[in-house]
């Protein structure tokens, strides 16, 4: 029986594919309502005034003893519209700090529609409420935080009715981030996301049409007599071992190279807020 099953590998590959694009559909088919946070921080001047007494750090003509900068990047990451009226009484989207901590300032630096209508107002010196308009999908805002203290110390909180909490989104290079060095000039902020991910595509795109064709091979031994016409006994087994082998190195490759296919297909931070969301 084994035998009969690995002769059809076009069929076992098909069926696993429409078990996964099956998964797929039924997921974008539930109505998903959720915000997606990305958090970016600097820290512009450090707590050492006590080793300088003489220094006096100040913000707005308030003395301070440090100042962080923190800049977080909110998006509808679901598949639905947010309204203002989905947001559960007194659970909009705000920003809290710890108790030893004071936010000095609070701005929307940028929002992807005008009609979105985000307005920030710092409430005590303790929390910073948010509200907006609606919020279609991948449509967000940028919102820059000033306070004391660390930013690890800062929390959002909100609750929409019948949706999901708050995802926090990790935009980190990958471990094969050095590999890229001399593909440097392909990253350039100004080039587009195409341009700026086209090795990993590329690679991806490389290992799955070798893993395709060694599928084919798999499926049908005369198909590799045909390109090999020297080759008398074409192996079945070296063909399974290839097609293994490439399938293999095909997921992983989009497992490392995942953070640039979510930039390349804008599926990670929105374009139009990703240069704002970070400080370098």
């Amino acid at each position: 029986m084994f035998q009969e099953i690995i002769q059809n590998p076009i069929g076992i590959f098909l069926t696993l594919l429409s078990i996964v694009l099956g998964f797929i559909l039924w997921k974008k088919g539930k109505i998903n309502k959720q915000l997606c946070c990305y958090k970016s921080y600097f820290h512009l001047v450090g707590s050492q005034k006590k080793k300088f007494e003489k220094v006096n750090i100040s913000y707005d003509g308030k003395p301070v003893d440090d100042i962080t900068v923190t800049n977080y990047t909110i998006w509808n990451c679901g598949n639905s519209v947010i309204n203002n009226a989905d947001m559960a009484d007194g659970r909009n989207v705000k920003i809290h700090s710890s108790d030893d901590m004071e936010i000095l300032d609070a701005q929307i630096l940028i929002s992807s529609d005008e009609s979105n209508k985000v307005e920030s107002q710092v409430l005590n010196g303790k929390e910073v409420n948010i509200d907006f308009s609606y919020l279609s999908e991948r449509e967000g805002f940028v919102i820059q935080i000033v306070h004391s203290k660390s930013s690890e110390a800062l929390s959002v909180d909100y609750k929409i009715k019948g949706g999901k909490p708050l995802k926090y989104f990790k935009d980190k290079s990958n471990f094969l981030k050095e590999l890229f060095d001399p593909f440097s000039f392909l990253r350039k902020k100004d080039a587009s996301p195409f341009f700026r991910n086209l090795f990993p595509f590329v690679t991806i795109l490389l290992f799955m049409v070798f893993a395709i064709f060694f599928t084919v091979c798999w499926a049908n031994p005369d198909f590799g007599k045909i390109l090999e016409p020297k080759q008398k006994n074409g192996s079945s087994g070296d063909a399974i071992k290839m097609c293994v082998v490439m399938w293999l190195y095909t997921i992983f490759c989009i497992w490392a190279f995942l953070p640039q296919l979510k930039d390349l297909f804008n599926m990670g931070i929105p374009r139009k807020l990703k240069k704002f969301s970070s400080f370098n």
